[in-house]
């Protein structure tokens, strides 16, 4: 696995002009007044969606046909996976929590809360929940089809929203949520958080067991 890992953080080092470019980008937003918590969240899905480009580069010309060629298991190349994208999300959700820490700082004079820097960690959750239905698509339909299949999958979620809005009523529905949001806002941050990574925990390990069964069960 560290020959995977090896392999994947060289590729990162190809791509540097573009992630330069999105912290540049990224500092520009936040000199903008931009919501501290949208910059979080792009920096962290921009560096952990790498994993799934380097999913799509073993892909390439039947790059998966040589790569079990070498002494590598279907299920240590998935680990190496959630491995990376685990390191990538965590380093880039607290250089960006600490460049808007930094930005609000500056801004306004004052000094973040624990409880600030935990609400910005609620937007890195959000990006591995999101990471952990990606995986799994990427090594099942590759590429092309995933994207396709990935906008059929958001969708019917929209719908299904939709649809309860539809059923509910608009005034019902927006009452729901407001309740549900109150309550969770009115919970201990560490309680909140807590219970939120036990949640993402559940939803990583059903991902990187659906992952490795598709990988065995793929042919190349």
């Amino acid at each position: 696995m560290k020959g995977l890992l090896i392999k994947d953080i060289k590729l990162l080092g190809t791509q540097k002009t573009f992630f330069i470019s999105i912290c540049i980008f990224s500092l520009i937003m936040i000199i903008g007044n931009f919501d501290p918590s949208f910059i979080v969240g792009y920096l962290t899905f921009i560096f952990s969606l790498f994993v799934i480009s380097t999913i799509s580069y073993d892909d390439y010309n039947n790059g998966f046909s040589f790569l079990f060629t070498l002494p590598v298991t279907r299920e240590t190349y998935v680990r190496s996976k959630f491995l990376l994208s685990l390191i990538l999300g965590l380093t880039s959700c607290i250089f960006a929590i600490i460049l808007s820490a930094g930005a609000v700082y500056i801004t306004t004079q004052t000094l973040v809360t624990l409880d600030w820097v935990l609400s910005q960690s609620i937007a890195c959750l959000v990006i591995f929940t999101l990471l952990s239905v990606m995986i799994p698509m990427q090594l099942k339909f590759g590429s092309e089809k995933s994207r396709i299949v990935m906008l059929v999958f958001y969708g019917g979620i929209f719908g299904i929203g939709a649809f309860i809005t539809v059923m509910m009523g608009p005034e019902n529905a927006q009452t729901l949520l407001k309740s549900i949001l109150s309550t969770v806002s009115s919970m201990n941050q560490f309680i909140a958080i807590g219970s939120v990574l036990v949640v993402l925990l559940g939803i990583l390990l059903s991902s990187y067991l659906i992952s490795v069964k598709v990988m065995k069960n793929k042919q190349f």
